[in-house]
């Protein structure tokens, strides 16, 4: 069995092309795959994701950001329909100008580029660069046991620290260093909470003492 779709929509999202087909009917081992590519807003991507097999792999993102900014999505899957198989999956969302918000922190990154990847397994990526606290950064995303670890490398001021969490100016510390954040988010099936480890050797920083 064969489907084509050349143009469509869910939801809000906007289906470019796809194509689903069962191979080997009759086997008792078919699988139904899809593969094609969409696009619209990526919170609208992502809810439609939630909505499909591969829901408990993208739970991890949207239960520690908010996201937002056109995109585009490739996928490519493998769903069982018998039980006893497991499901594959491959895909891509490409992010342009993207903006994100860590919910935890309150911090907001902006001019998001680059590729987030998921697979059966969840979601990770190679270097996708962004803007946060007013400098560049670069941010990488792995995968491990029961959880998704977002790693951020970049550089920031006192000052926009301060705004950050909304304290008053001080003239006692100055300056501007490179910080490491962790962000690790507990997969759906793991009733753990959002951790956030923030590193920085405070070089470049000076104390008015």
């Amino acid at each position: 069995i064969i489907a084509a779709l050349s143009s469509g929509k869910m939801g809000n999202v906007g289906i470019n092309k796809a194509e689903a087909l069962i191979p080997r009917l009759g086997s008792n081992e078919e699988r139904l795959l899809i593969k094609g590519d969409a696009q619209g807003d990526i919170a609208e991507v992502l809810a439609v994701l939630q909505q499909s097999p591969l829901a408990t792999r993208i739970a991890p993102l949207t239960k520690a950001t908010t996201v937002q900014g056109a995109t585009k999505l490739d996928v490519d899957l493998s769903i069982p329909l018998w039980d006893g198989q497991e499901l594959k999956a491959d895909g891509n969302v490409n992010l342009t100008n993207a903006q994100l918000i860590v919910k935890q922190l309150d911090l907001k990154v902006d001019k998001i580029n680059g590729q987030l990847k998921f697979n059966k397994d969840g979601i990770y990526s190679d270097v996708i660069k962004g803007v946060a606290l007013g400098n560049p950064i670069q941010v990488d995303i792995d995968q491990g046991d029961n959880q998704s670890l977002i790693n951020v490398d970049g550089n920031t001021s006192v000052s926009a620290i301060y705004n950050l969490f909304g304290w008053s100016e001080s003239k006692i510390a100055e300056g501007e260093s490179a910080y490491n954040l962790q962000l690790r988010i507990p997969s759906s099936q793991v009733d753990d909470p959002v951790t956030v480890t923030v590193k920085s050797d405070l070089e470049g920083l000076s104390l008015q003492l």
